[in-house]
């Protein structure tokens, strides 16, 4: 319904609509071109409980007016709102003047910021600018369009000032990130470099003690490429509203990747399930450090060779040997190691094994250019390449990844099961393995090894019981909807590959199901658990 509130220069039109969420007032307020004022306006709203939805000012088309959308609870709120901005004169417009030059063009800056989608987040953060007297020239922020997301350009009294400020929105760990800044590239590029590395290490205070956060910063401070990593990871996150998500769920695997250096030495342990008795000859046993992907042990004739289905993070290397010894399972039986994909987490001390041990390690054929480009998208063409190059060598570095120097690559297959090609095949013991290839939706260079006759199945990041993950996993991997997707190279063939494996694993199940066996899968992260299991309570919907 419109409202139309009287003023001296005529009518101004609110419109007020209900939705979902309350009520929607859109309207063009005109405010005084100086700082302050987009303060005054957010604790204006914030004092109806009004949460600022849209914002549109460009100054180069008017100093005064701003397009503005509220969201209230009730329409009173709403009504209330407008009165007070009839009240204070803002509905009126304003007779446009000629814009003051602006003195020092080192103190314009242009950022993106992510701002929280609650009532009082626009008030806050535009009160921290007019302590530094910053006047925005330039707002966009349409929480339909891209929530979270605001652009802006201001001018601040000085560059000095302008620094001051950025320095300012890094301590209350704003996550922005600059796009401009005068026309001094060098002072561009510190400011830069001081958000990105100093926004990073402020999300760790919460996480990782000051020794191993001090080890950390001494890393990226010490390494070139490592600080124009985290610089570049952070300049391409604001490229795209998908950049933008993907790069949410980066910095939180990158913060969870972390804790690992706290919980490394005595800290360390290792949860294993098994062993469980798979084959006439064959056992498995589940290793589940504290943090990265879960390892499956297969153990030939209780005392031959031993098959592992991925490692973990390589700085997790030397305790996860002594404590698989303690185990009863000698790490030099170790002949083979499996991996499903190249991920950091998935692989991380393949690489120490092989020159360690001996082992030899089997991958996709593309899993060795992911390793030597450092990006785990390479081979495919995501629209986030850069941005997953700059992750990749971030948690590589973090972790203290050893990457195999060569593998044996998976090929020579024939054939294909469930819509997926079959690879390759190997066997362990009396246990025989189909490599599967994925169509690519999670990363590039992706396998699944199946054995269909003890009906077995290990997945890596498909399939994966999030009820079974840790809290720290779900806190900082904001599963199911992030680690999923955001990550994820093609979210919709990843989706339509996890529908197959579910039907190939339902299908294999009434198959065994006259022989008294069932089929299980085993996810690289979280507990194993029966296909019959998850579809009985509505997990799995393949239909």
């Amino acid at each position: 319904m419109p409202c139309r509130p009287e003023s001296e220069a005529g009518e101004a039109t609110v419109t007020l609509q209900p939705t979902e969420s309350g009520w929607l007032a859109q309207l063009v307020v005109y405010l005084d071109d100086r700082p302050g004022s987009l303060a005054r306006l957010a604790r204006m709203a914030g004092r109806h409980d009004a949460n600022i939805t849209r914002f549109v000012f460009n100054r180069a088309q008017s100093p005064y007016r701003v397009e503005l959308a509220c969201l209230t609870r009730r329409p009173t709120r709403a009504g209330a709102l407008v009165e007070e901005l009839h009240h204070r004169g803002l509905l009126v417009p304003r007779q446009e003047e000629a814009s003051p030059a602006i003195p020092d063009p080192e103190a314009i800056l242009t950022i993106k910021v992510r701002l929280e989608d609650r009532p009082g987040t626009l008030a806050t953060f535009a009160e921290l600018l007019a302590a530094h007297e910053a006047n925005v020239i330039f707002m966009q922020y349409d929480g339909n369009l891209a929530p979270g997301q605001c652009t802006m350009s201001m001018v601040a009294p000085s560059a000095e000032e302008a620094g001051a400020l950025l320095q300012d929105m890094t301590t209350a760990q704003y996550d922005f990130h600059v796009e401009y800044r005068g026309s001094d590239p060098e002072a561009y590029h510190s400011i830069i470099g001081l958000s990105a590395v100093e926004v990073f290490f402020l999300r760790l205070r919460t996480t990782l003690p000051s020794p191993q956060r001090e080890e950390l910063r001494r890393l990226v401070e010490s390494s070139d490429q490592l600080r124009r990593s985290l610089i570049g990871f952070r300049r391409e996150s604001a490229q795209s509203e998908e950049s933008l998500a993907a790069s949410e769920v980066f910095e939180n695997i990158l913060e969870l990747a972390t804790m690992s250096l706290r919980k490394m030495g005595p800290r360390f342990t290792l949860r294993a399930i098994g062993p469980m008795p798979v084959s006439d000859r064959c056992q498995l046993t589940l290793l589940s450090p504290p943090t990265g992907s879960v390892c499956g042990l297969l153990d030939v004739d209780g005392g031959g060779e031993l098959v592992l289905m991925d490692t973990g993070y390589g700085l997790y290397y030397e305790d996860w040997k002594a404590w698989i010894a303690r185990l009863g399972f000698g790490p030099q039986r170790i002949s083979r190691v499996m991996l499903t994909h190249a991920d950091t987490d998935h692989a991380g001390f393949a690489g120490a094994l092989q020159e360690d041990l001996g082992a030899e390690v089997y991958a996709h054929p593309g899993a060795m250019r992911i390793f030597t480009e450092g990006n785990r998208a390479a081979g495919s063409d995501s629209r986030l390449m850069t941005l997953n190059e700059h992750f990749t060598r971030l948690v590589t570095a973090f972790t203290r990844a050893q990457h195999p120097q060569s593998v044996h690559a998976f090929g020579g297959g024939e054939g294909e099961v469930g819509g997926f090609a079959v690879l390759d095949r190997f066997a362990v013991g009396d246990l025989p393995f189909e490599v599967l290839e994925s169509l690519g939706g999670h990363v590039p260079a992706q396998v699944f090894f199946l054995c269909r006759e003890a009906g077995l199945l290990f997945c890596g990041d498909y399939l994966i019981d999030f009820g079974s993950l840790s809290d720290h996993e779900k806190a900082r991997l904001s599963v199911p909807r992030y680690l999923m997707v955001s990550t994820n190279n093609d979210s919709g063939t990843f989706g339509r590959e996890m529908l197959m494996l579910q039907r190939m694993m339902l299908d294999l199940d009434r198959q065994l199901a006259p022989q008294g066996k069932h089929a299980r899968v085993f996810p690289g992260h979280g507990d194993p658990y029966h296909v019959e299991e998850a579809y009985a309570i509505g997990a799995w919907r393949p239909d």
